[in-house]
Formats: C-alpha cells, structure tokens, sequence
C-alpha cells in the first residue's frame, strides 16, 4: 500500500457521536460526544467512485483519511471547518491498521 504523506493530514477533524443525556427533571435530551479529534486529509469524491456508490444505493460525497483508530463505525460523524460528515463506510486498506478512510456524505 502506498502511503500517504503526512502532510496530507492536514486538516483538523472532530469525530463525533450522537447520543442521549437525561436533563434537568428527567428531560431526554440529544447529546454528541466528541469521540476524538485528529488531523485528516479530506477529498471530493470522484464522478467514477459517486457512480459505483449510486449503483450500490449510498451516496458518498467526500472521502476522509485518518489516522487507524479502533472504535470508529458508521453512526458517528465528522466535523470539520464548521461542516458536518456522515460516515456512511469505513475502509480499512489492506487491513493493515495503517489507516481509515472514511466514505461521507456532506450534510447541509
């Protein structure tokens, strides 16, 4: 596998997790929890890769590279530069706990 250079991580990144916490007088609020928070390379994705991904029912905008980080999973989101990222697939290339790169959807 080819490496990616470390200035490529350029980019500060939020992993986040959305949960509940129970508020004053028992009131079930919406919670998100920074699970970490790590340098990312982050790039478009291509019409190539945005076709497979249609013809597969998940639409992907965005792919994200991190560090390998045990614990990661498709119901958490990243936040970066005041946008928001929706895992919606996690690779881990050649399953070699090297890295993660996230498949995300950009929510408006």
């Amino acid at each position: 596998m080819k490496r990616t250079p470390r200035a490529a991580f350029r980019h500060p990144a939020t992993i986040v997790a959305d949960g509940e916490a129970i508020g004053a007088g028992g009131v079930i609020d919406k919670a998100v929890t920074s699970v970490c928070t790590t340098r990312a390379a982050i790039w478009p994705t291509s019409a190539r890769e945005a076709r497979e991904n249609m013809r597969e029912g998940v639409t992907v905008t965005h792919n994200i590279r991190i560090d390998y980080r045990p614990g990661i999973n498709e119901t958490m989101r990243v936040l970066f530069d005041g946008r928001s990222f929706e895992i919606k697939g996690i690779v881990n290339p050649e399953e070699a706990n090297l890295y993660l790169d996230l498949l995300c959807e950009e929510l408006k």
